[in-house]
């Protein structure tokens, strides 16, 4: 009996879906191993067929299991492909009805040739290596058994009925003979095979209810967590985040930028460059706040387009951006900075509308890994207004 659970146990490597219902889990599992189980049996059932055959040489009782045997070859043939257009049917998602009343009426054929084992040649039954495989042939039969109520109750009892007929026939037949005792005993031996199928395959039914929940609770807790986590990792990022550019806010362009900082190597440095958007206040106050959010957006996106992604970019406050880089010297830093100025002058043709210029004003100093952040940034800006002022000067003087 446990060839038939620990079949069943195989059921999450089946593809069950957890949304599947139970009655629909218990029939893909049960009908997926059953065709196992036939394919597999009809190899030992030839090898049976040829044993019995040499043992048919020696005696001449043993002559009737082959032809017995060649049977149950046929059945499990027919057993395994009525499973297999189930499987079929039911991956499809169409009707498989029909398909089970077939497996119903193979369940009888089986039950009628499980019995044909049992029938006595003039008069006697057999002992010995017949008596055997009818023990085997019981053992296979109750395997089966719980098999077919998972697949359909009936199933069952189809098969029991057929076991009956064929089991029973012949000692009903020579009960003058016999007498009552093996009539008794067969049908107590065939009540058993029924109570402990149903009984085992009712238990079978209620384990595997159990294994579909705790993979529906499991897949339940899975996505809950997935959504969690996704909670989280938004809420971090939005933690970090200006919320109008998708640039780090301050308190994340500290910890990133020292990160970078400190693994930086001794041959390149790490640069801080400072930029203020040119006459923001006037685009605010001529165009109106949303204008000047897309200037902003549009800013950002050229310094993280221009700067890529081992740069730390930040919006700093208002309309002011800093950056950290790593460069192997001034030179290059420098360099940034041009690719920068005319990325923003383009911010202007991009929006399309007549009388907005943007341009920056720009501030580099080189961070020192012994130098306190502040003081670097402290550099940047002065930078940066002393060229924002000689610009002013320089519009004046004109």
């Amino acid at each position: 009996m446990n060839t038939g659970t620990n079949a069943i146990e195989r059921l999450m490597a089946a593809g069950i879906s957890s949304r599947t219902t139970l009655d629909d889990a218990l029939r893909i599992s049960a009908v997926r191993h059953m065709a196992e189980q036939e394919k597999s049996a009809l190899g030992a059932g030839l090898f049976g067929v040829v044993a019995i055959a040499l043992a048919a040489l020696f005696r001449d009782h043993g002559a009737w299991l082959g032809p017995v045997l060649a049977l149950r070859l046929l059945c499990m043939a027919h057993t395994y492909t009525i499973c297999v257009d189930i499987l079929a049917l039911i991956e499809a998602d169409k009707p498989h009805g029909a398909a089970l009343k077939r497996f119903e009426r193979a369940m009888i054929i089986n039950g009628l040739s499980w019995g044909l084992v049992l029938w006595p040649i003039g008069g006697a039954f057999f002992t010995g290596m017949p008596t055997l495989i009818i023990i085997l042939t019981a053992l296979v039969s109750m395997s089966l058994l719980v098999l077919a109520i998972a697949i359909e109750r009936r199933s069952m009892l189809c098969a029991i009925g057929g076991f009956a007929v064929s089991a029973l026939a012949p000692m009903i037949l020579a009960i003058q003979s016999l007498g009552l005792l093996p009539l008794i005993g067969s049908i107590g031996f065939v009540l058993a095979i029924a109570v402990y199928g149903a009984r085992h395959g009712e238990l079978v039914r209620g384990w595997l209810r159990v294994r579909i929940e705790n993979q529906q609770l499991a897949e339940t807790l899975g996505e809950t967590n997935a959504r969690l986590s996704e909670a989280l990792s938004t809420a971090e990022r939005m933690a970090e985040e200006d919320s109008l550019t998708g640039l780090l806010n301050r308190r994340a362009f500290e910890k990133y930028a020292g990160d970078l900082l400190l693994a930086t190597g001794q041959d390149r440095n790490v640069y801080l460059l400072l930029a203020d958007l040119d006459r923001f206040k006037a685009i605010n106050d001529n165009f109106g706040h949303a204008i000047g959010d897309v200037v902003l957006e549009l800013t950002s996106e050229v310094m993280m387009d221009t700067c890529g992604p081992d740069a730390v970019c930040a919006r700093w406050g208002g309309e002011e951006f800093l950056i950290a880089m790593a460069a192997p010297d001034r030179a290059s830093a420098e360099s940034v900075i041009q690719s920068l100025t005319a990325g923003i002058r383009a911010v202007s043709w991009r929006l399309g509308i007549e009388g907005i210029a943007v341009s920056a004003s720009f501030g580099l100093s080189h961070w020192r890994l012994d130098e306190d952040m502040d003081a670097a940034v402290a550099r940047a800006d002065g930078a940066m207004y002393r060229v924002k002022s000689a610009r002013q000067h320089h519009r004046l003087a004109g």
